[in-house]
């Protein structure tokens, strides 16, 4: 329990609010974001080496690039890091981006707020076709989010657009099980409106697994983990016996 500040946020040239985990690269760095701050008031992304020596990597613009990054660093097979800006990008709901390990970034995709998705809010991970499975909180067909698959070449793939029925509202990121299928959450619809945890394939087929009903939680809101059992584990933010959340376990 011993606590060590390495390093605080003074002020806007240097970020502000980071609100990510932070990831450690194959070359030991630790990488992370700020949503805020930076030389454009965008957010930034920064270094930190082990011994706790800080630097600023890049500062968002705000435009193709993305801004309000709330979401953390993945590092690909190839070295880059990817990552999504919560807004930002040409309209304004957000946009992917790769960031090589020296700092320099280049913007992938820019949502459009339509079928494509808008307000990417969850970290991104690398499925075993090298693809990067993501998550819009809006927009698709239905302006209830996406899942979404990204290729290293900025090619995107909607494979789910939310109806409510099958979910609503990812705010979470999606996990590839063992099966090689996709898992994850939404914060609203289902059967009940209080959220759902789902399976997903690679080509897009949706198989909605819990429709909570509040008695047994509502409103899942972070990402699940397979655990060795092979079972799924995660978290309602509200619901259940006291009405303030529950831990469940569901099989695939």
């Amino acid at each position: 329990g011993g606590l060590t500040t390495l390093f605080s946020f003074s002020d806007d040239t240097t970020g502000a609010n980071p609100y990510a985990r932070m990831t450690q690269g194959t070359s030991g760095n630790f990488y992370g974001t700020t949503s805020q701050g930076g030389t454009n008031g965008y957010g930034t992304l920064f270094k930190m080496t082990p011994s706790a020596a800080v630097t600023f990597q890049y500062s968002f613009t705000g435009g193709s690039d993305g801004g309000d990054p709330e979401t953390g660093l993945t590092q690909g097979a190839d070295g880059n890091f990817y990552g999504t800006a919560f807004q930002g990008g040409a309209n304004s709901v957000g946009s992917i981006y790769k960031m090589n390990p020296n700092g320099a970034v280049t913007a992938l995709y820019e949502f459009t707020g339509l079928t494509d998705g808008a307000y990417p809010l969850a970290d991104l991970v690398q499925g075993r076709d090298g693809k990067f499975y993501g998550t819009t909180v809006e927009g698709g067909e239905n302006s209830y989010g996406t899942v979404f698959s990204v290729a290293t070449n900025g090619t995107l793939n909607t494979l789910i657009s939310f109806d409510y029925m099958n979910g609503a509202y990812p705010e979470a990121g999606v996990i590839q099980g063992a099966d090689g299928n996709f898992y994850g959450t939404t914060v609203e619809g289902g059967l009940n409106g209080y959220g759902t945890v789902f399976c997903l394939t690679t080509n897009g087929v949706l198989t909605t697994l819990c429709s909570f009903d509040k008695t047994n939680g509502s409103s899942p809101a972070a990402s699940l983990v397979q655990g060795t059992d092979g079972n799924l584990y995660g978290t309602c933010s509200a619901g259940g016996a006291g009405g303030q959340g529950t831990v469940f376990r569901i099989t695939t």
